[in-house]
Parts: structure tokens; C-alpha cells; sequence
């Protein structure tokens, strides 16, 4: 009966963070407005972020677990309107890296990653966004070809924040 109370105290303490009657999203007013996230973000991407369980996560999935519990490994769980503080569970749905990267293509938010010449390009990204890529990478979940995607960035610039080094040339 404790662990029943205490994940109810954490679902009530994590709503009492969320604005309900957030921006409404331009290319798709039919999803109703966003529940926006007020509590702390990550750097440049923008998400929410609180531990959870002993464990940082991104508050997006937070809400997901809370609305409809499991996420099957490898899934990601991805938003309807764009909007990374947004925690509606009607805004959100499950895809894989290839479903967020098509989404991202299909709603022109991806950064143009490919390269011209063979001489690997270093993007700058935060000191934050460096350390999740480093994160994510040690788990051994992750391909340095999926990180790159999730971010939106070249690969050469996950690699040297997963190993803090730069490609061979």
C-alpha cells in the first residue's frame, strides 16, 4: 500500500508542475492546447526533465508512463505538436528513432546533416546536450547513427561527445 501512495504523491506532485492551458499548436489546432511543463528543462533542446523513480527523465515520458504505463524498449516517445515541454498525453504517441527522424523530415525541423566534402564537421551543442549523448551512448543502447538522428546532428559531432575525441581522418 506504501509504494501505491507514494506514486500517487509523485503523479500529484509532478501535475501540480504542468500548465494546462499552454500554446495551441499552429499546424495541428486540432490537438487542443499543450500542457506545458513548468519545472526545470534541459539545455538546448528544451525538455522537460525531472528524476523520476531514482532516475532522470524527460518529463514527456514521465507523462506517458503516468497515462499509459509501459514503454517497450527501444521505443521513443515522440509529440504530435512539437512542442518539447509539452506533456499532454493526447499529444504525445510511441516511434522508433526512424519514426521521429521521418517526422522531423516531414515537418521540416531537421537539421541538414549531410556533408559535401569527407572531412568530418564538428557542430557546437552544449555542455548538457554533450553529456546526455555521452550518457545515452554508455548504456550501450544507443548507435552513434541513432544519437546523430535524434539530435539532428553529424555523427562526427556525437562521436567526439560520446568519446570526447574527434574522427580519425
Amino acid at each position: 500500500m506504501k509504494q501505491k501512495y507514494t506514486l500517487e504523491r509523485n503523479e500529484i506532485e509532478f501535475w501540480r508542475r504542468v500548465h494546462k492551458d499552454g500554446s495551441i499548436p499552429l499546424h495541428a489546432p486540432e490537438l487542443g492546447p499543450c500542457w506545458e511543463w513548468e519545472g526545470a528543462c534541459t539545455g538546448t533542446m528544451g525538455y522537460g526533465a525531472k528524476v523520476w523513480e531514482g532516475q532522470l527523465q524527460y518529463t514527456h515520458r514521465i507523462s506517458w508512463l503516468i497515462a499509459y504505463g509501459f514503454i517497450p524498449h527501444g521505443m521513443l516517445v515522440l509529440h504530435k505538436c512539437d512542442n518539447p515541454k509539452c506533456v499532454n498525453p493526447d499529444h504525445l504517441f510511441l516511434g522508433t528513432f526512424k519514426t521521429n527522424s521521418d517526422d522531423m523530415n516531414k515537418k521540416g525541423r531537421r537539421a541538414d546533416t549531410h556533408q559535401k566534402d569527407k572531412k568530418a564537421r564538428i557542430v557546437n551543442i552544449s555542455d548538457e546536450q554533450a553529456l546526455e549523448i555521452r550518457t545515452l551512448y554508455q548504456t550501450g543502447h544507443y548507435k552513434l547513427r541513432e544519437l546523430a538522428e535524434r539530435y539532428a546532428i553529424p555523427i562526427s559531432s556525437v562521436y567526439h561527445s560520446a568519446t570526447r575525441r574527434k574522427l580519425p581522418d
